[in-house]
């Protein structure tokens, strides 16, 4: 009988201990830390004078770069044009000659633009100098996206 008493103190002993890191806080839910998940740049692509006149096919999300030649110090610079769908980020001139000791010396014209909703979309520049009429006879480029 006294081996019987033994095991049931022995189960209910276990029992308590087993129990005690069963407790919960009244306190309300536990916070919960959020964890960063990482998330995929954007596609980027990047066009120049010899896409000129193309079609180019991008998907929703991504970004696209025009860089065409440019020498704003001679007056000519690109007035750009995008329709409905893109969206410009950003629009730097770059020069060829970082050193700053060349004077009228070119570089680049560099748009940047988000493709923001799918559809067919345009991107058109005309070169020449702002305070001179539109001859037709202007250097231009073209591009023609379909945003997916």
């Amino acid at each position: 009988m006294r081996r019987i008493y033994g095991i049931i103190a022995a189960l209910l002993l276990a029992a308590c201990i087993a129990g005690t890191g069963c407790v919960s806080e009244q306190n309300g839910p536990a916070a919960v830390t959020p964890t960063m998940t990482p998330t995929a740049p954007p596609m980027s692509f990047v066009f120049n004078e010899t896409a000129n006149g193309t079609v180019a096919e991008v998907p929703v999300g991504s970004n696209v770069t025009i860089q065409l030649a440019e020498n704003p110090t001679t007056g000519y610079q690109w007035n750009a044009t995008a329709s409905a769908g893109l969206k410009l980020l950003d629009d730097t001139f770059i020069p060829s000659d970082t050193s700053g000791q060349l004077v009228g010396a070119g570089g680049i014209r560099e748009w940047v633009y988000g493709a923001e909703t799918a559809g067919n979309t345009t991107f058109d520049a005309v070169y020449m100098r702002s305070w001179e009429p539109v001859t037709g006879n202007e250097s231009s480029f073209g591009m023609a996206f379909t945003i997916v």
